[in-house]
């Protein structure tokens, strides 16, 4: 059984300013941690539930999206659960609206040790360009040399979503297509993560919508209670999803 909730504060409670000091709201890896809070679990747990964090408009609170494999329970008073069973029906053919916030990722095998590592795409996009043009920084490349950020980003996230002619796809491997000229690629961000006795966690994200068409609806149901790509412990990965008009 898989459970999808909405957490959200109650800002008509009288404790919600504790409350929501103590989510540390706003700051990924307190929220993360916090909202273990809402799926209790003895230590060692591995973690069972995706999130997405969104802003609403206007002056109402952020709203919290959950996809669990356990309903959660509210830690505070002043934090609304409203919890209902996940049981998407799919079929091929099925054509929905999306919401995905992602850390769009390559592994690429080193040359010299054999070993894959993780490169954010953007940022490997670049590189590749400096390379093109011999330079060792950005800032040493002429301006007709460089494109757009926007198209940039656009570009190097869409070629990892939709795939290109030597490799398949996220979305592909997902059991989705996205329609043509339906993507929309927003807020592209480079986190960077403090931590106590330990290294900061370093990752970058950006925001996908559009409308796609299920492929294999085995494989999107997976990629729905399961998520999509890294960074899952940090509100990526998780679709949000609705009927398409």
């Amino acid at each position: 059984m898989s459970y999808f909730s909405r957490i959200q504060l109650d800002t008509a409670h009288p404790q919600a300013r504790e409350a929501l000091l103590q989510a540390g709201t706003g700051q990924a890896y307190r929220e993360h941690q916090w909202l273990w809070r809402f799926f209790a679990a003895e230590a060692g747990t591995a973690r069972d539930f995706l999130f997405r964090r969104v802003e609403p408009q206007g002056q109402q609170p952020a709203v919290v999206y959950a996809v669990s494999s356990r309903a959660p329970q509210s830690p505070h008073p002043a934090w609304r659960v409203d919890t209902r069973e996940y049981a998407p029906q799919l079929a091929a053919g099925q054509r929905l609206r999306f919401e995905l916030r992602v850390n769009p990722v390559r592994s690429i095998r080193s040359d010299t040790g054999g070993r894959s590592t993780r490169h954010d795409v953007v940022m490997h996009a670049k590189k590749q360009l400096m390379a093109e043009h011999g330079a060792d920084r950005w800032s040493q490349l002429q301006t007709e040399q460089t494109p757009a950020t926007y198209g940039l980003v656009h570009t190097a996230v869409a070629d990892w979503l939709l795939g290109t002619d030597e490799k398949e796809g996220v979305a592909a491997r997902h059991g989705f297509a996205v329609l043509d000229d339906s993507l929309q690629v927003d807020a592209y961000l480079q986190h960077r993560f403090p931590r106590r006795e330990a290294a900061p966690i370093s990752l970058s994200t950006v925001d996908l919508s559009g409308v796609l068409q299920v492929q294999d609806a085995e494989r999107f149901r997976t990629a729905l209670l399961g998520g999509v790509g890294h960074g899952k412990a940090f509100g990526c990965g998780l679709l949000l999803v609705r009927r398409a008009e």
